[in-house]
């Protein structure tokens, strides 16, 4: 009975279930030039759901985008594989809390993650608006179309913000709001202070 009961007592613990980390596990030293490349990759996630807000400005200037046609192509086939951009959503999720992927690395793949969830917001808004104003909308589309380009560009000022810190090793943690949510992350305490 006595064991039984300490067996419960375990499992009420508050660190139940906790994974231990011995500091040997821990990789928070200074980013190698491979960290700085891995930090790059977490924001194909946002690019590849926000490439649909470009819509416009690859219409309206094909000449000035041309040099980014390969790269929305690839964007694009990402999306269409099914559950593509969810998989790697998870996969970021995981990796940014696994101590043996070094900080920047981590810091990045939670920042690629807010920058997706940022983008859930005008999508709504957009889905809502049209779903309202019915055959009406196309009334606004000047306006959807300002939106559109001004989350696009936002966003890749964003991801170049980011991909350019990170080259040098330090944290992109200067963003509005989404530098905030990352140096307020736990996990990320240190990159907050770089």
């Amino acid at each position: 009975m006595e064991e039984r009961q300490r067996q419960m007592d375990d499992k009420m613990r508050p660190d139940a279930g906790a994974v231990e980390v011995s500091p040997g596990d821990v990789n928070d030293g200074p980013a190698t030039t491979a960290d700085k490349a891995l930090s790059a990759l977490p924001y194909v996630l946002p690019l590849a759901d926000g490439v649909v807000f470009a819509a416009h400005l690859f219409g309206a200037f094909p000449e000035q985008t041309a040099w980014a046609e390969p790269l929305v192509a690839v964007l694009l086939a990402l999306r269409s594989v099914p559950f593509a951009t969810l998989i790697g959503f998870f996969s970021l999720s995981v990796g940014s809390s696994n101590p043996q992927i070094n900080k920047l690395v981590r810091f990045n793949m939670q920042q690629a993650i807010n920058l997706d969830i940022a983008l859930i917001l005008p999508g709504v808004v957009g889905a809502i608006t049209g779903a309202v104003l019915g055959s009406d909308a196309s009334k606004l589309a000047p306006l959807a179309n300002a939106g559109s380009d001004v989350v696009f560009v936002a966003l890749l000022a964003a991801v170049a913000y980011s991909v350019g810190t990170s080259a040098t090793g330090s944290f992109p943690n200067k963003l509005p709001l989404l530098g905030r949510l990352n140096r307020e992350n736990p996990d990320n305490q240190e990159g907050g202070e770089q």
